[in-house]
C-alpha cells in the first residue's frame, strides 16, 4: 500500500489519497507527527545537541512494523530494574484483546492515550508537563489514530491455512517437523494459540525467578518482581517480517530468542525444539 516508501509527514498524502477514507487520513497525519518526547524535546534535558521537534509514533513503528528502535520500560521502578523493550509491531493490533506488554490496557484507543505519557515520557508525568505532553483528544484525534491501525492486517502467511496450521503440500519438512514441537512437547501452542492469530489474550506470570537472580533486596522486592513477569502473550505471526532485519545484525536471531524463551518457560526443555522452531 504504501508502493515500497517509509510513511512520513512529507509524502502520506500523496500515497494514500484515494486509497484510505479521510478520517484514516487524519488518523495517519497525527501518527506522522512529531510531538516532544523525553529524549527529544525543546528543553535543556535532552539526548541531542540541538532542539528537536520531538518524534513521531511511526518513526519507531515504521510504517506500522518496526525500525527496530528500543527504550526501557516505562513502567517499573527503581530505575535499575528498568530493562530494555523492543519496539513491537503494529501489524494485526486489531485482533488483540490486550494491549502493553504488562499494562492490560483494553482498547487501541486507551493504549493511544497511554502511551502520551509511558513510551514518551518513561511514566512520568511530571516530566511530560514540563517537556510538552500532547494530549490527543479522544474523540477527534484519539478514534481516529486508532481507526488508521485497526486496518493494518498481519503480513502475508501464504504456507499457513485459515486455521493458523502449515499446509502440508507447501511447508517443508523441516517446518512440518517444527510444528509438530510447537503444538506438541514444546508446549508452545497453549499459548500462542494457532486459531486467535498465535495469541491467547491473557496475562501470564512465567515465573522468570527460577532463572534470574534478584539484583535489589527489601521490603517489596517480591511483589515488584511478580508484577514485572506477568507478561502478556504476543502473536508470532509478525516475526516472520524481523528476519530479514536479524540476518542484517540488527536484530537477535529467532533460534537463541525462542531457546531463551522456551528454557525459562518450560524445563526441562527438548534441545533440538528451538533448531526446529527457528528455521
Amino acid at each position: 500500500m504504501s508502493r515500497g516508501e517509509l510513511l512520513t509527514i512529507r509524502n502520506y498524502c500523496e500515497i494514500m489519497n484515494g486509497i484510505i477514507t479521510p478520517v484514516q487520513m487524519e488518523g495517519l497525519r497525527l501518527l506522522l507527527t512529531p510531538f516532544p518526547q523525553e529524549e527529544f524535546n525543546q528543553t535543556e534535558d535532552r539526548k541531542v545537541a540541538a532542539q528537536s521537534l520531538g518524534v513521531t509514533c511511526l518513526d519507531c513503528h515504521a510504517n506500522f512494523n518496526t525500525n527496530p528502535a528500543f527504550h526501557l520500560t516505562p513502567d517499573v521502578r527503581p530505575q535499575a530494574a528498568r530493562f530494555r523493550l523492543d519496539t513491537t509491531s503494529l501489524r494485526g493490533l486489531f485482533n488483540q484483546q490486550i494491549h502493553g506488554s504488562k499494562r492490560t490496557l483494553r482498547s487501541v484507543e486507551d493504549f493511544t492515550e497511554f502511551e502520551q505519557r509511558t513510551a514518551y515520557f518513561n511514566g512520568d508525568h511530571v516530566s511530560a508537563t514540563r517537556k510538552g505532553v500532547n494530549l490527543p483528544d479522544r474523540t477527534n484525534q484519539v478514534a481516529m489514530m486508532a481507526q488508521m491501525r485497526n486496518i493494518i492486517d498481519f503480513p502475508p502467511a501464504p504456507k499457513l491455512d485459515p486455521f493458523g496450521r502449515l499446509d502440508p503440500h507447501l511447508a517443508s519438512e523441516q517446518e512440518l517437523a517444527g510444528e509438530r514441537v510447537f503444538m506438541g512437547k514444546g508446549r508452545c501452542a497453549q499459548c500462542h494459540v494457532p486459531q486467535t492469530s498465535f495469541m491467547d489474550n491473557n496475562m501470564h506470570d512465567l515465573k522468570l525467578e527460577r532463572t534470574d537472580r534478584c539484583r535489589h533486596s527489601g521490603p517489596g522486592v517480591r511483589s515488584r518482581r511478580s508484577a514485572r513477569h506477568r507478561r502478556q502473550v504476543r502473536s508470532l505471526r509478525p516475526k516472520r517480517v524481523l528476519q530479514p532485519l536479524a540476518r542484517r545484525g540488527l536484530l537477535v536471531f529467532a533460534r537463541p530468542a525462542l531457546e531463551t524463551t522456551c528454557l525459562r518457560a518450560f524445563s526441562p526443555w527438548n534441545k533440538e525444539g528451538p533448531a526446529l522452531l527457528g528455521r
